[in-house]
């Protein structure tokens, strides 16, 4: 499991819990709702991300070439326009809780028992949560 950092809080007003936080691994920063979590600059994550109404997908049939699957399985995570809303692909590491991993950052997805453990999916979700 990589490190995965908070780098940045931001409140939503003085004194709340709830804050739109930065979260870094490796290179690759996103920024996360979190609700009512006492949370300190450096302090690590090690729980899954929660997304938010999230639509996943195989990213590849089996039988489609294999430059194709090695493009289309890369990993990957981009900023959407809804607030705290990210696509992208990833691998499925625990299919029975709906887990994936996507550049060190866990999150769960929910339901993957369409895909086999270790699978590429693409993802894409109106927000993620710190749990």
């Amino acid at each position: 499991m990589k490190d995965v950092a908070v780098t940045r809080i931001e409140p939503f007003c003085v004194g709340s819990e709830d804050a739109s936080v930065t979260l870094r691994c490796g290179t690759t920063e996103i920024v996360v709702f979190s609700f009512g979590r006492l949370l300190h600059l450096g302090n690590p994550v090690r729980e899954p991300l929660s997304a938010l109404d999230c639509d996943v997908r195989a990213a590849y049939l089996e039988d489609w070439p294999e430059d194709v699957k090695s493009e289309l399985g890369r990993d990957r995570i981009e900023a959407t326009s809804w607030p705290y809303g990210y696509r992208g692909c990833g691998r499925v590491v625990d299919q029975d809780n709906g887990i994936i991993e996507v550049l060190g950052f866990f999150i769960d997805v929910g339901e993957l028992d369409f895909v086999w453990p270790g699978a590429p999916v693409e993802f894409d979700c109106i927000r993620l949560d710190l749990r």
